[in-house]
């Protein structure tokens, strides 16, 4: 009875203050008592009584902040796609003879062998990352073309020349992935309000409440992004999550009361856990410049993220004073996240 014959007693002085000319007041606080007053903020309405502490100030209050949980990498042993030398060596020996009208079919096969073998090589060497030794340029857009060499008097010959961007006489041969779209790394993410909200009453014998004027939200922007190249449908071909486009929140909502008893320190904020998965494949070409007769191998990395949420809520942090001692310290909340 006497906690509630305070309560009103702040609360009907509170009716005989000046109003204030501005349209928000950042700070005010109203003593009703010793014992107990009332402080007001454009955030928030607590009543405290003597001893406790109002936890929750400054732009921190409304801030929020991204860290990294976790993170886990994957590796891409089984999107790996097994190099076909038969089906390889069939499509470079009908287009050999196809284009090349003056060699024999000896002259084809020969060529088409060769071209094979080099094509092997360099598929082996975009997959691994490593295309050193070989002769190729790397576009500004991130493309690795290799060069497989040309035809010359019946041969396939190294040109060591300046090197070929296809352009609109070249043709496509053949393509596909080399390296099947994979997740290739998924990160924890979470989302928080920065700043802890409620009240320190881990020193006082009495209890107090702390009313809010407004919500105090986090959000995180969740969906599939293509911008490397790799598209929804090919995620989804391959088994990989797609997330529509959206924004998810988490609040302590205006109006929300929280009651916080005596000797004990009771303090929230809201969050989001939510994955980020990028996905990458490998994408190759074989190419021909017939002005040249020059033969490409012309490969590409395509990727994608993925967001998606999977918990919010609010996320509170209680202490209680068992001891009902004043001289004991108040306990301070974690200051990086805790999951």
């Amino acid at each position: 009875m006497k906690n509630i014959r305070r309560f009103f007693a702040v609360m009907l002085s509170m009716l005989f203050l000046v109003p204030c000319a501005m349209p928000v007041v950042a700070y005010a606080e109203t003593t009703a008592n010793e014992d107990m007053s009332v402080i007001k903020t454009e955030a928030y309405t607590a009543v405290v009584p003597k001893n406790g502490i109002v936890v929750s100030s400054g732009p921190e209050q409304f801030t929020q902040t991204s860290r990294l949980l976790e993170s886990t990498s994957f590796p891409n042993d089984d999107a790996i796609v097994e190099f076909d030398y038969a089906t390889t060596l069939h499509e470079m020996y009908n287009h050999v003879l196809q284009n090349n009208m003056d060699i024999t079919q000896a002259q084809a096969m020969d060529i088409a062998k060769s071209l094979t073998q080099k094509i092997r090589a360099a598929n082996n060497a975009a997959i691994s990352g490593n295309v050193k030794g070989m002769d190729y340029i790397t576009t500004a857009d991130g493309t690795t073309i290799i060069d497989l060499g040309r035809i010359y008097d019946g041969k396939l010959t190294d040109s060591y020349q300046a090197k070929y961007v296809p352009d609109s006489r070249t043709t496509i041969i053949s393509e596909g992935w080399s390296v099947n779209p994979y997740r290739k790394k998924s990160s924890l993410m979470c989302n928080h309000v920065i700043r802890w909200n409620g009240l320190d009453l881990y020193k006082s014998s009495d209890s107090g409440t702390m009313i809010f004027s407004r919500d105090i939200t986090v959000s995180a922007g969740i969906g599939f992004e293509n911008s490397g190249g790799l598209s929804a449908s090919d995620a989804l071909k391959f088994g990989l999550r797609v997330t529509a486009s959206g924004t998810v929140t988490s609040k302590i909502s205006k109006g929300f009361t929280l009651n916080v008893a005596a000797w004990t320190k009771h303090v929230m904020h809201p969050y989001i856990y939510y994955y980020i998965d990028e996905y990458e494949g490998t994408y190759r070409y074989y190419c021909y410049n017939y002005y040249d007769q020059r033969y490409f191998y012309v490969t590409e990395t395509r990727t994608a993220e993925n967001k998606y949420d999977i918990e919010k809520g609010v996320r509170s942090w209680t202490r209680v004073n068992v001891a009902h001692d004043y001289n004991l310290p108040s306990p301070i909340p974690p200051a990086d996240w805790e999951w």
